[in-house]
C-alpha cells in the first residue's frame, strides 16, 4: 500500500490525475480487476469520482465531524 500526496502549492496542475492514471496503468499490467482507495470528506472525494471511482462505503464521524469514504473502480 502506498500513500501519495500532492503539495498544496502544486494542486490543480494535473499531478494527482497523472499519478492516478499511472497507478491504473500499472494495475492493468499486473492483471488487477479493481483499484480501491479511501479518502476523507475534506480531501476532495469528487476528484476520485471524476476519475470513475464509485463510492462503496462510508464511515461516519471519522474523524469526528467528518466522514471517511471507500471507493472502488473496475478496470
Amino acid at each position: 500500500m502506498k500513500t501519495f500526496v500532492v503539495k498544496q502549492e502544486n494542486r490543480n496542475e494535473g499531478i494527482g490525475r497523472q499519478l492516478m492514471l499511472e497507478a491504473e496503468k500499472e494495475a492493468k499490467k499486473r492483471n488487477c480487476r479493481y483499484l480501491s482507495l479511501d479518502t476523507f470528506s475534506f480531501q476532495s472525494p469528487l476528484f476520485y469520482e471524476k476519475l470513475g471511482f464509485k463510492k462503496i462505503g462510508t464511515e461516519t464521524d471519522f474523524p469526528k465531524g467528518y466522514e471517511k469514504y471507500y471507493y472502488q473502480k473496475k478496470i
